[in-house]
């Protein structure tokens, strides 16, 4: 099995859904070994792809960055490096910021930077949900927020490069750029790897 493919859902007997799904199947060949080497490259190319289906809507993209890890601050960067790679008119990027404590918030990308909010509106994807996500603001009521189309984590190190963040989109039932559980896990794993 091709370790980067799209989080698909499987049935405990093993059989995969028989929904068809909302946007095509996410497939590319890549060689796990340089994988590390292009995954950036690699994202943008799925996300090309997806792209040719799309007809009436832009592609709905939830960028996930910040983190719990030691890398935190690298992955804002490298989250502002993919927000100015989306083109607006092709992808409706959410940023997503994920702070030192594990809490998803909503941010902002203006002027070329990401907002790292300490606190307002959390973010949840909605399991089995295909997408659906829900806004829980500190005070009032939660409200949905429109499906995404893809999750796109832009997290480094433990909490977010190890398969947590993967098994997640496998369990809303969300296509996610990059590789999936067994992949990510085995990567960041420097003696299995």
């Amino acid at each position: 099995m091709n370790p980067c493919h799209h989080a698909g859902v499987q049935r405990a007997g093993g059989d995969f859904d028989n929904q068809r799904p909302r946007r095509p199947e996410l497939k590319t060949v890549v060689n796990p070994k340089r994988l590390p080497k292009f995954r950036f490259n690699l994202c943008l190319e799925r996300l090309r792809k997806v792209e040719t289906a799309v007809t009436a809507n832009r592609l709905r993209i939830a960028v996930l960055f910040g983190g719990r890890s030691a890398e935190h601050e690298v992955s804002v960067l490298s989250a502002t490096n993919v927000m100015r790679a989306l083109e607006p008119a092709k992808y409706d990027a959410l940023p997503i910021f994920v702070t030192r404590e594990g809490k998803w918030l909503l941010s902002r990308f203006e002027g070329g930077a990401l907002a790292t909010p300490s606190g307002g509106t959390e973010v949840c994807l909605v399991p089995g949900g295909h997408g659906r996500m829900l806004a829980v603001p500190a005070e009032g009521a939660p409200y949905a927020l429109p499906d995404i189309d893809i999750l796109f984590p832009v997290l480094h190190g433990l909490h977010g490069e190890d398969g947590a963040v993967q098994g997640l989109a496998e369990v809303a039932q969300v296509p996610l750029a990059g590789c999936g559980i067994l992949g990510s896990a085995t990567a960041l794993d420097k003696d299995i790897a």
